[in-house]
Formats: C-alpha cells, sequence, structure tokens
C-alpha cells in the first residue's frame, strides 16, 4: 500500500489530536509492496480506524453526559424551558444559555430524524410527540411552553 493510501485513512487522525506511527512511510514508495507488507498495512490501518472510532464514540458519549448535566442545572435556575416543539429555548436568554440550547436542540433534531426515518414518520411528527412527552414529564417548578407562553410546571 502506498503513502497516498495510507493518509487518505488518517486524515482524521491529526483532527483527534492523536499521534499514531505507520510504518510504511519509513519505507520507500518506489518499490511495489509485497503481499505481506500489503495485508500488514492494511491491518495496521483498520486498527487505527477503530482506535479512533472508539476514541470518538467515548467523546460523543461525555459530551452528551456533560451537556445532559449542564442542561438540568439550567432547568433548575429556570434559564431553559421545554417546547411543544419537541425542542428548548432559553427562558432568560444569555449568551451561555443560547450556545446550550443550539447544541442540544441540534442532538434532538438528528436524534428525531433518525427516529422519523426508521419508523416511517415525519420529522415534524416526531417533533410533536416529542414535545408532548418532554413537557409531560418536566419537573415539576421547570418551565414548559404552553398557549406559547413560559409557565412553571405545577
Amino acid at each position: 500500500m502506498n503513502l497516498k493510501k495510507i493518509a487518505q485513512h488518517c486524515l482524521i487522525i491529526p483532527f483527534l489530536g492523536l499521534s499514531l506511527s505507520v510504518h510504511a512511510a519509513e519505507k520507500s514508495t518506489d518499490k511495489p509492496a509485497d503481499a505481506a507488507e500489503e495485508q500488514q498495512n492494511a491491518e495496521q490501518i483498520k486498527k487505527m480506524e477503530q482506535e479512533v472510532a472508539a476514541q470518538l464514540i467515548t467523546e460523543k458519549a461525555a459530551e452528551k453526559k456533560r451537556l445532559a448535566a449542564e442542561l438540568t442545572k439550567f432547568k433548575k435556575r429556570g434559564l431553559i424551558g421545554e417546547r411543544a416543539n419537541g425542542y428548548i429555548a432559553p427562558v432568560r436568554p444569555s449568551r451561555h444559555t443560547n450556545e446550550l440550547v443550539r447544541k442540544i436542540n441540534q442532538g434532538r433534531l438528528e436524534h428525531y430524524a433518525r427516529i422519523a426515518q426508521k419508523a416511517n414518520y415525519s420529522v415534524i411528527q416526531i417533533e410533536i410527540i416529542a414535545g408532548e412527552k418532554a413537557r409531560a414529564n418536566e419537573a415539576s417548578g421547570h418551565y414548559i411552553e404552553k398557549d406559547r407562553l413560559w409557565i412553571k410546571k405545577p
């Protein structure tokens, strides 16, 4: 396998800040690689891809957990509420609150789209169902949208 092919498979690695070495880079690219070397390179690339995928999953799960904890904290403080459309919105906007709302709503939209595709519904139908569920399950004292107004859930 030549260096160009290895580089194509490794583009995501600098983005993650990983430092992985590829032994094939030390070899001359002028000579065609033998079958054993090709197999070894393919195995190395597969292992690197698995390591990167595992790290991405771990990082994504940690970020999701952090955002959920932050959302709970903001809801308790009355800064964010659940809307009828399945998304959250700032009750009292600020730069940090708006950024949190944007990140969480982006994740919700992606989640709703996956559900809609699997269940053969429109995203709008899923948003409405999610909005009803979220407001019904919201903790007492948190803000929910009712008739386009923010009210504290009894």
